[in-house]
């Protein structure tokens, strides 16, 4: 989902994201995920990417984070921590990026069962 928010006179490209599981194709996910940062506005001076992107593998978070980082897009949910446990093991699954802004705080809100997911925030400046 693509929406442009607000925010006094400045104009935010925000994206609301959920990729193909970890057990599908990764190649789709990439593919997504290549669709996504294509469809980045380069007119757009700040910009916000959140959500799952199922990655599963310290190797696909550095992947998702160096296609962002191609287009401006810095990832403020780095070093966070993991966003679900399925069997015990504990994934990194979810994200915010952001252009234009910079990392004021953030964490993992992990108190709560209303998903199988806990829900990552940020609080950022913009610049």
């Amino acid at each position: 989902v693509r929406g442009v928010v607000t925010v006094g006179d400045k104009a935010i490209e925000t994206y609301s994201v959920h990729t193909e599981t970890i057990w599908l194709d990764p190649l789709r996910r990439n593919q997504q995920i290549d669709a996504l940062a294509a469809d980045a506005d380069k007119d757009y001076t700040y910009g916000l990417v959140g959500g799952d992107f199922n990655t599963a593998t310290p190797g696909s978070i550095g992947a998702l984070t160096k296609r962002f980082a191609e287009v401006g897009y810095e990832r403020m949910s780095e070093g966070l921590g993991f966003t679900v446990i399925k069997s015990g093991i504990k994934f990194d699954i979810d994200h915010i990026f952001a252009k234009g802004m910079s990392f004021l705080d953030g964490g993992v809100y992990r108190e709560t069962e209303a998903s199988d997911h806990f829900p990552v925030w940020v609080d950022l400046r913009l610049d």
